[in-house]
């Protein structure tokens, strides 16, 4: 072998050398590629499936409270979805859940150590409206207005903090709440308040029941108690265990009978004929909506989720 070639040869051994270091760096990253995005994959799965059972969750608690009005089986739902919560911030979700079944359900003193166990910081604000809200419902109940004047105010700070799109769901929590505070002070307002986040029919009973409820307040401070025990009679005849049906119990003076205000969703409007003049006249069906205490927004357009604004 002469000098050339033994040069070369070294320098095909260099570039050969050189090349198998160069694939061999090429396949290594290569295989963390592959072990990345097989990660990522298996992530965005998981993650999928947690977000579908969420939604799922929501979705079924939402017809248990405002369709079925079965508070005993959302409070059972919430439980268990709870106790099996994958993550930290699906706890938070689900415990946020579990205080508003508490809360139809008239365990008012359960539904505020829920919401106070929340961890806020686990959950997008927007539904930080939500635990404010239900602990505001729940404090009204227990007459305790220092928890109640808290909550409003600290909806009133977070309005500001949520996206644009959002501000008006966190403001009509704020007017019901507000108008519930100054009740004493400004009726009218208060009976304004409860139409406007209350009174249109979203097709739910709980809507209709969470109307009535709060509109028999009113009659009750201007002294109607005909029209009160209308509203009342209303939420006893239709609203099961709800925490109303049971709280109206409580206010019924038993000037009307009850059996005559049981809702029939199937039932058309009465029409009457007279030949002199001549006019069609629609029987009055009393319609409920809003913020729902989701019902009671208590009710209000809920994130998916959600119904007393």
């Amino acid at each position: 072998m002469n000098k050339k070639q033994y040069l070369a040869s070294l320098i095909i051994l260099g570039v050969v050398s050189i090349g198998l270091i160069v694939t061999n760096a090429i396949w290594d990253y290569m295989n963390w590629v592959l072990i990345i995005a097989l990660f990522f994959i298996i992530y965005m799965f998981i993650k999928y499936r947690i977000d579908g059972s969420v939604q799922y969750f929501s979705t079924r608690f939402n017809m248990l409270l405002d369709y079925d009005l079965d508070m005993e089986g959302a409070l059972k739902m919430a439980e268990e979805a709870l106790k099996k919560a994958p993550t930290e911030a699906i706890k938070s979700m689900y415990r946020m859940y579990l205080g508003m079944a508490q809360y139809y359900s008239g365990y008012y003193d359960d539904a505020v150590k829920s919401f106070n166990q929340v961890e806020l910081n686990r959950l997008n604000n927007v539904f930080h409206a939500l635990v404010f809200a239900f602990t505001a419902y729940a404090s009204f109940e227990l007459h305790d207005q220092e928890t109640f004047d808290q909550s409003l105010e600290r909806i009133r700070q977070l309005k500001s903090r949520v996206p644009l799109k959002y501000q008006n769901f966190v403001g009509g929590y704020e007017e019901i709440l507000d108008a519930i505070k100054n009740m004493d002070v400004s009726i009218d307002h208060y009976k304004e308040m409860v139409e406007k986040h209350f009174g249109n029919d979203d097709g739910f009973i709980a809507r209709k029941i969470n109307y009535n409820y709060r509109l028999s307040y009113y009659y009750k401070a201007i002294g109607d108690t005909v029209e009160m025990d209308k509203c009342l009679a209303f939420v006893i005849a239709n609203g099961k265990n709800q925490h109303a049906a049971l709280r109206a119990k409580e206010m019924f003076k038993g000037s009307v009978n009850i059996e005559d205000f049981v809702y029939d969703p199937t039932k058309k409007p009465e029409v009457v004929e007279t030949v002199e003049p001549t006019y069609i006249e629609t029987a009055e069906i009393i319609d409920e909506s809003p913020l729902d205490e989701v019902d009671e927004v208590e009710e209000l357009d809920e994130p998916e989720d959600q119904d007393e604004k």
